[in-house]
């Protein structure tokens, strides 16, 4: 992988925490922020579960994703320093634009918000990517670009997104999709700021955590697809990042990803896994630790990525992690699915 990328930093805004060392020690403690919240359940007649960043008040639409993220960005904008914030690009992924979540503006106005809110200027560089939860994925792909071809010293990749909205869920409780008490297969809905501060690694130098492979994939068996899920692309995606890292599946020691309580997820995932252990000849057969921090969070969508970034250098920063080498992957509803290997190397030894 040409341009390694390391993450230094990160923040977070979630439901069980207002920075990123809260929201990982509550994740690693099992602690849930998924309460019964005020959207409501026709059918039923009832609440149902959310997962809701306690904000001082109640409110939704364009001004509350900026509440949610610039917390998190400021994070790593104190971490980059000495570099000043008009020196740093920031990769901000948002929901797709054919989600219930997608607000009209948020491509045009979402950065100068954000400028606005954390009184800082913003590098030309700076970008929303409204592809869902694979934005997050996306976003690092164009920072080795960033990198490889500017005199750029390091980014921001962060994400925002609320479910939290009673279109938004009646739309999704509609395709079923709904965590209720009449529905079991479905998600909670939440929300959720985060974000992570990426700079320039060396293989052989430095201690910290690297981003050694990128893979992607298309699912046709989406779940806004008739299709039937066939793994296609979870498993082409987590086979071209391992490719990339010149490991094998059964090289890694944890997984991350964005299981949500989706049947399909689980299925999604666990055909990938059967098919990548076949390509080793003699597989060890050992337990993989996996970490879904959205049942804890709720769904959190665009904001998986860089979640997911930071719970992982928290991990090994804390030295909880269960080894040094992780698989991430994540899917957006229209199919698009990405992965990636992370490494935690200390000066001198992998």
């Amino acid at each position: 992988m040409d341009g390694l990328l390391e993450i230094k930093a990160s923040g977070m805004v979630t439901s069980i925490g207002f920075n990123a060392r809260a929201s990982c020690a509550a994740i690693r403690g099992g602690v849930s922020g998924v309460k019964t919240g005020k959207l409501w359940d026709s059918e039923s007649g009832e609440y149902i579960q959310v997962g809701k960043v306690p904000l001082p008040q109640w409110w939704e639409g364009f001004g509350k994703l900026v509440e949610l993220v610039a917390p998190a960005i400021n994070e790593c904008l104190i971490a980059a320093k000495p570099v000043e914030a008009k020196d740093i690009p920031l990769l901000l992924a948002v929901s797709s634009s054919e989600s219930p979540c997608h607000f009209g503006e948020l491509e045009t106005s979402l950065i100068d918000e954000l400028e606005h809110k954390l009184n800082v200027g913003h590098h030309p560089e700076s970008r929303v990517i409204s592809d869902g939860s694979v934005s997050g994925v996306v976003a690092l792909n164009l920072v080795q670009e960033l990198f490889k071809n500017r005199k750029i010293s390091c980014c921001i990749v962060a994400g925002t997104e609320s479910f939290l909205h009673q279109g938004v869920v009646n739309a999704y409780m509609a395709q079923q999709r709904v965590l209720t008490p009449g529905n079991s297969d479905g998600f909670i809905p939440g929300e959720a700021g985060c974000a992570v501060l990426i700079k320039k690694a060396q293989r052989d130098k430095g201690t910290g955590l690297r981003i050694i492979g990128i893979g992607f994939g298309v699912e046709a068996g989406s779940v806004e697809s008739d299709l039937p899920t066939t793994g296609d692309g979870l498993t082409k995606a987590i086979r071209a990042a391992l490719t990339q890292a010149n490991l094998k599946f059964s090289d890694v020691d944890y997984w991350l990803n964005d299981q949500n309580g989706e049947a399909y997820k689980f299925k999604e995932a666990t055909i990938a896994k059967i098919r990548l252990e076949r390509e080793r000849e003699t597989p060890r057969h050992r337990r993989f630790e996996v970490w879904h921090p959205i049942e804890f969070l709720g769904e959190i969508g665009s904001a998986i990525v860089p979640c997911l970034l930071g719970l992982a250098l928290g991990a090994h920063s804390f030295g909880y992690a269960p080894g040094h080498l992780a698989l991430l992957h994540v899917g957006s509803d229209n199919g698009k699915r990405a992965a990636l290997i992370l490494e935690w190397k200390r000066e001198g030894n992998y």
